[in-house]
């Protein structure tokens, strides 16, 4: 998935965080068949690795998933905020990643 020409977020590439004010949100289970939102603060200087586009569970929503910076699953449909402000999709917004593998 791609925010601008040259900026791709791909799986498996990592980024660290450069500003404050942004977080992960995603859906943890919390039964059979049951979901609650989940929700982790960032800081500057955290790093978190790209799972890679994809489309959100329920509703079919074009989002970029993101795990831990060992890249282990962290919430289902876990997505970076602020996002870019798209409708319908989720990009993060620019100004707070940073690539760190490239």
């Amino acid at each position: 998935m791609t925010t601008e020409p040259g900026k791709t977020f791909e799986r498996g590439a990592r980024y660290r965080v450069i500003r404050d004010g942004c977080y992960l949100r995603g859906l943890k289970p919390v039964g059979p068949g049951v979901e609650t939102l989940w929700r982790k603060n960032l800081r500057v200087g955290d790093v978190i690795t790209c799972a890679g586009g994809a489309f959100t569970s329920g509703d079919g929503v074009p989002i970029v998933r993101w795990l831990d910076a060992d890249g282990k699953p962290l919430a289902n449909d876990c997505e970076f905020q602020p996002d870019d402000g798209r409708r319908w999709g989720s990009l993060p917004a620019e100004g707070f990643l940073v690539r760190v593998d490239t």
